[in-house]
């Protein structure tokens, strides 16, 4: 069957993967992808829309300016014949497609619940618990949650009471936890250090993501996943999210007001409607936090059919490649609508 060339152009992206900060290959992954589009001979403004989506999935994404100036830089320089990929392999549009991008990878599962149980409560945590009151929320209730905790702050030293005290004061953490190519500083000795867990389609504890609770700009991204590691086909959640995650269905006692799925953008989202659903008549509400490139077809089945789902994405232009990518997959199964943040519409 004859393959568009658009699609051969987004599946090369898929396999390129996306750019992750502090991984060391950032920058050749970024000039690669940009110069798909010349390579395939596609002009450069249908290219955009495509490379638009694929920055989406980078750790942090580039700015859409950044981006611009990037891909007309390579369209620029490029020494190989424009469009000279697209007879590679046979006719323009019936060459084999390049491969499925791999399974996801994340980092080992011992070790991640390993540092969680090392990690102390938000309000032990004098950064940590200014960051969080920053945003509004009770560090009280978020410190000691009645339910599942959805953030704890990374311990530096262990206490007295700690196991690791018995070997040292210093904690050993993997080195996944950590920024930097070659010199790697744990995230602990960083700003990094509130971590917020992650959970895959199988409501399984996968990863994390260590946000940035200084009041000094952070070195990479606001909040940045495990090094090395992908953040793909993971999501930040409540205990009604999870549940969600591991049956794929309303728990049986739950009121029929309360079967409603949010889904947020960025951890700051998902932590402050987390904990406002908490105080409001309707708690059992589920919550799915979305990051870059997080969102994937198999967190899409775990959402029962006629279900209320609600997006709560920025209005912006991430936002909308977020609200596309969830839309595609579940438009026509659930009852899907949009939502716009309250500091948003006043912004407006």
């Amino acid at each position: 069957m004859a393959i568009d060339i658009f699609e051969r152009v987004r599946r090369y992206l898929a396999a390129i993967g996306p750019a992750t900060a502090g991984s060391g290959e950032s920058h050749k992954v970024v000039v690669a992808a940009c110069m798909a589009g010349h390579d395939f001979g596609i002009e450069l403004d249908h290219f955009m829309p495509i490379l638009d989506d694929w920055n989406g999935s980078n750790n942090p994404p580039l700015k859409p300016q950044e981006l611009r100036t990037q891909v007309s830089s390579a369209y620029r320089s490029a020494k190989s014949p424009f469009g000279h990929k697209r007879t590679e392999g046979g006719p323009a549009d019936d060459g084999p497609p390049p491969p499925p991008p791999p399974p996801p990878e994340y980092p080992p599962v011992g070790e991640v619940a390993q540092l969680w149980e090392q990690c102390m409560g938000v309000d032990e945590h004098p950064a940590a618990a200014a960051w969080v009151a920053s945003r509004g929320l009770d560090v009280g209730r978020l410190s000691t949650p009645r339910e599942l905790p959805m953030a704890r702050a990374l311990r530096r030293v262990a206490g007295p009471n700690h196991p690791a005290a018995r070997e040292g004061t210093k904690l050993q953490q993997p080195r996944w936890a950590g920024i930097g190519a070659e010199k790697i500083t744990p995230w602990a000795d960083t700003g990094y250090q509130l971590l917020i867990p992650c959970y895959d389609a199988a409501g399984t504890m996968r990863s994390f993501r260590a946000r940035w609770v200084l009041d000094s700009p952070p070195p990479l991204g606001k909040a940045i996943p495990p090094r090395g590691f992908e953040a793909r086909g993971l999501v930040m959640c409540n205990l009604s999210g999870l549940y969600l995650l591991r049956f794929g269905r309303w728990p049986d006692e739950q009121l029929e007001r309360d079967r409603q799925l949010w889904i947020v953008e960025g951890e700051p989202d998902t932590l402050t409607l987390a904990d406002m659903l908490r105080t409001t008549k309707s708690p059992e509400r589920a919550v799915w936090g979305l990051y870059n490139g997080s969102w994937t077809a198999e967190l899409a089945a775990r959402i029962p059919d006629n279900a209320d789902v609600v997006i709560g994405i920025h209005d912006d232009k991430a936002g909308q490649v977020y609200t596309d990518k969830v839309d595609r997959t579940l438009h026509g199964r659930v009852r899907l609508r949009r939502h716009v943040p309250k500091q948003q519409r006043e912004a407006e």
